[in-house]
Parts: structure tokens; sequence; C-alpha cells
């Protein structure tokens, strides 16, 4: 496991318990509660020394694509929206380079894994497992925490109406019932995907007692 880079703090959201970055602390409990899952998050790097960046991007990897999909889906409607699509750019043939066009977008990818060494596949199920990334602006955080966070409130109030009438259909009725360890932040912030797996892989992260 790397050292870890930033300042943290201990978050608890039912089992799922985990150190987070603190520029990151409401962001992740606010996604815990609503039932995503997160493998890794990191608040904020140059980039390596081969691809520096002139902004801190921070990251949070995933464990499989319907958790990235179900936090892209938290900035429909939002002023963040935009983030999320591919970023445009406009070739330059004086210079031989592409310039990206309009406000930077949202860095969002996956990786394939292959099962654990002793993990046992359900029947049917493909032998390995997609992991959702997104790379974002340090200075996002604030507005993505604060609509996040917002979205949390509304499907607690909605799981409350629904259990109250004895529906269930939320993924915050998944509560305190999280299938990964987060892991903390440390080794190569370039490769959040190469720090979970080493520091992590479902088990790894050891809840601080």
């Amino acid at each position: 496991m790397g050292v870890r880079s930033h300042e943290a703090r201990v978050v608890t959201v039912g089992e799922r318990s985990a150190e987070i970055d603190l520029e990151l602390v409401d962001l992740i409990k606010a996604l815990w509660t609503l039932g995503i899952d997160t493998l890794f998050s990191c608040q904020g790097q140059y980039g390596p020394a081969h691809d520096p960046q002139p902004e801190p991007w921070g990251y949070i990897l995933f464990p499989d694509i319907e958790d990235l999909r179900a936090f892209l889906e938290c900035f429909d409607g939002t002023v963040l929206s935009g983030r999320r699509f591919e970023q445009r750019h406009e070739w330059n043939p004086a210079t031989g380079t592409r310039t990206p066009v309009g406000p930077p977008r949202w860095k969002i990818g996956a990786t394939v894994r292959p099962p654990e060494d002793d993990e046992v596949l359900e029947p049917d199920a493909p032998e390995f497992h997609f992991r959702g990334r997104i790379g974002f602006l340090q200075a996002d955080i604030r507005e993505m925490t604060r609509i996040v966070q917002e979205r949390a409130e509304s499907e607690i109030q909605m799981a409350v109406g629904d259990a109250s009438t004895g529906k269930v259909g939320t993924r915050a009725a998944t509560l305190g019932h999280g299938k990964f360890r987060h892991s903390t932040c440390g080794g190569n912030p370039s490769d959040p995907g190469d720090s979970g797996r080493r520091s992590n892989d479902r088990q790894g992260h050891r809840t601080p007692r």
C-alpha cells in the first residue's frame, strides 16, 4: 500500500467505513448514503511527471459500471451535467496539436479486472469484472458535493416514504450493505486503479477501529 498523500478522516455509513481525503469526506459520505459503492478516491494530484496537469485532478474508482452510472445520473439536469461528456478538440495544423474546446470535461473510463483467486463466480457470470473510474477537477468538488448531498437527502425522504407504505426501490435502501471496501489514498496517483488493486480488491482495506 502506498503512503497516504493527504490528510484524511474516517467516514462511516452503515457497514461502509474508510479513511477519506478531507475534501472528499462529504461527497463520499453522500454517495454511500445513496448506496453507491466506491473502491478508491483521491482529492487531487497534479499528475505524474510524464503527464503533468495544470490543475489538480481528483479521482474516484467504482467497483462496477452500475455504480459509475448511478454516480453520473446524480448530475442529470444540473450545472455540471456537461462535465460528463467527451471533451471536444480542434486540430491546429500549424502546430500539429489538438486544442481542447470549451470547459474541461471529466475523465471517465473503465478497466477490466480478473476475479480474485479464491472468488466463487455465480453461474453464467463472466470471468472478469468491470470497474468504473472518473477523474474530475479539484475545483469541481464543492459543487459536486452539494449536488450529491441534495440527491441523497431526496432519496432518503423517498425511502422513508416508501418504507411507510411497504415499497422498496431506491438505492438508498441498500444503506449499510456495501459489498466492497474503499481503499486509502496512496500508491500511484496516476493510476487509481492500480492503487485500488494493490491496497483493496474487496478485502484489502482495514476498517479503522
